[in-house]
């Protein structure tokens, strides 16, 4: 693991008059996560951490970074955690605010997280997208390279979204109020438990017709520590049902 250099505010990217929270997934995650909100706390950040049953010390690390962090005493998977930190920032967070959600292995950087926040407010864009395809990608293993590149001419061909080059990054940031209209449409946000839990939620909101955009983002495995959550072929087969399920929804 790679400590990070902790950096002052950029107040450019910030929303005026709001706040933009740091949600992050961790499941065993202690050898990154204090740096990681230290990081995101030092960018003006309001970071909160779901510690999905974790066997290490994720939840007490991010706690003495300065991080919210709500637990699930037993681990119940990616949707949930991801589930989980939206219901907070639904109930914690207003009108004005961003909830940037991103891995927490340390392989995304929490100032690209407020350009996306920044290309949201230049553009009016309820849903911003941290493309790696739009940016760069360094040290990602074979398999998953072979799996992404798949998986975006399979959504492109059969739910294409104008200008999304990348369906399956969970690197994102949300406008409150289009998560609040989202909710009310879709209480359970999404009815896949892993990966594809993402992908799902932005081709359902294709039905309320938000304005999406993307901004290139820097995807550095190198800053990895510890061992990849993915289960590759769990995935494909997570998300070849989920193509099937909503092509007859959508």
């Amino acid at each position: 693991m790679v400590e990070r250099k902790e950096t002052q505010t950029p107040t450019r990217f910030l929303p005026l008059g709001g706040e933009v929270w740091l949600l992050l997934p961790a499941k065993d995650e202690g050898e990154n996560i204090g740096a990681l909100v230290r990081e995101a706390k030092a960018l003006g950040y309001q970071v909160v951490v779901c510690d999905d049953g974790s066997l290490d010390h994720t939840a007490s690390a991010a706690q003495a970074a300065g991080a919210t962090v709500v637990r699930h005493k037993r681990n119940l998977g990616l949707a949930a955690a991801i589930r989980t930190l939206l219901d907070h920032f639904l109930v914690k967070g207003g009108p004005g605010n961003w909830a940037v959600l991103m891995d927490a292995d340390g392989t995304m950087s929490p100032e690209d997280g407020l350009r996306l926040v920044a290309k949201g407010e230049a553009t009016g864009a309820d849903l911003v997208i941290g493309s790696r395809y739009r940016g760069r990608a360094e040290g990602i293993p074979l398999h998953r390279q072979i799996f992404s590149y798949g998986a975006r001419f399979l959504f492109s061909l059969f739910f294409p979204m104008r200008g999304v080059t990348d369906y399956t990054i969970g690197f994102r940031a949300y406008r409150y109020e289009f998560l609040r209209q989202y909710v009310l449409r879709y209480p359970g946000y999404f009815s896949g438990e892993g990966f594809s839990a993402s992908t799902e939620l932005l081709l359902r909101a294709r039905s309320l017709k938000p304005k999406v955009v993307e901004e290139g983002i820097h995807l550095d495995y190198a800053r990895k520590g510890g061992g990849s959550k993915m289960r590759i072929w769990r995935t494909v087969r997570e998300y070849l049902l989920l193509m099937y399920r909503l092509r007859g929804e959508l």
